[in-house]
């Protein structure tokens, strides 16, 4: 198996482990999930705590995600540059992500992108932490369909665009 396949097949399968981790989120912040784990906490506290921690969750998820994509592109790179490995350039302003795929088109074609990923990760680190912040942020939300109204569906999406994104980077025939 190719080295890209390899690298595409490992981090698909990082992204996995945030899908079940957050499916185990959606499970314990469900009204049948929310059996006591805090004994201390009456019903309405332990909803609280549990909304607060999703949010912060998700967000984490969401850095995750573009973290993972990063360190896919980082792997790739030296395949593709004689072993060298990828020094983001002083001073450049542009999203690694990006300034990686500028360097990478000469090889391997993109068919999706990640900017819509990129905008709502920027917007969690740089600004607030919080999804449903991002989510009211005319930037960050640039780019993310329209029917999306919910932090889980926003979540979702972007679960399957990274995954449509991996699949989707290919090496150019010579």
């Amino acid at each position: 198996m190719k080295s890209l396949e390899k690298q595409k097949i490992k981090t698909l399968n990082k992204i996995r482990l945030i899908e079940v981790e957050y499916t185990q989120i959606l499970q314990y912040t469900s009204p049948e999930g929310q059996e006591s784990l805090f004994y201390n906490l009456n019903e309405e506290e332990l909803k609280q705590l549990y909304k607060e921690r999703k949010n912060r969750k998700l967000a984490a998820f969401i850095v995750e995600l573009y973290a993972i994509v990063e360190q896919l592109l980082y792997k790739v790179y030296p395949l593709y540059h004689d072993g060298e490995e990828y020094e983001k350039e002083e001073g450049l302003r542009r999203n690694t992500i990006h300034d990686l795929e500028i360097k990478l088109r000469p090889f391997l074609t993109f068919n999706t992108n990640t900017i819509m990923l990129s905008n709502i990760r920027n917007f969690i680190v740089h600004s607030r932490f919080s999804v449903k912040k991002a989510m009211k942020d005319e930037d960050a939300m640039r780019n993310v369909p329209v029917e999306i109204e919910e932090s889980e569906q926003l979540f979702e999406h972007l679960i399957h665009t990274t995954k449509q994104y991996i699949m989707g980077i290919a090496e150019k025939s010579s």
